[in-house]
């Protein structure tokens, strides 16, 4: 009896003879433990795909989140994600987004990066370098201008 037929008319839902149906369980009899086999992967391949996707859907997040991070100048990624978390902020919602780093910006300013000018509130040094100052780099000719101290 082929195997396939049988299958078929499983599929088709024709009625099956005695023989027929016999057949079928001693198919079944002989490949028991196959198609625990079979089934123990199945469900093992799905576990696996769902971890997948599971860990692709996190490392997306995780490189918008950066991307926003760098955009922002917000110092801490993993921080930011945690944050938006916590507050179920979608990455790709630019409005909650927003939201949550104006939010951010007011109540703690110093997680994000300042511009700072080099140098601010220091003294100038003076534009004309060493003549401005008046030293050309000769002591004996310093010295012969200097004031003399009487006591």
């Amino acid at each position: 009896m082929d195997v396939m037929s049988l299958i078929r008319k499983g599929a088709l839902h024709e009625p099956l003879g005695d023989e027929e149906r016999q057949a079928v369980l001693r198919f079944a009899d002989d490949h028991a433990a196959e198609l625990a086999r079979l089934r123990e992967e199945l469900e093992s391949s799905a576990v696996e795909r769902d971890r997948a996707r599971d860990e692709l859907a996190a490392i997306k997040r995780r490189k918008r989140v950066g991307e926003i991070a760098g955009e922002t100048g917000f110092l801490d990624p993993g921080y930011l994600d945690y944050l938006m978390q916590q507050r179920g902020a979608a990455v790709d919602d630019p409005g909650a987004c927003r939201e949550v780093l104006d939010e951010l910006r007011t109540t703690s300013p110093r997680l994000f990066r300042i511009d700072l000018n080099p140098g601010g509130g220091s003294i100038p040094a003076p534009s004309g370098g060493s003549e401005a100052s008046g030293w050309d780099g000769d002591l004996a000719k310093l010295l012969r201008q200097a004031p003399e101290i009487n006591d």
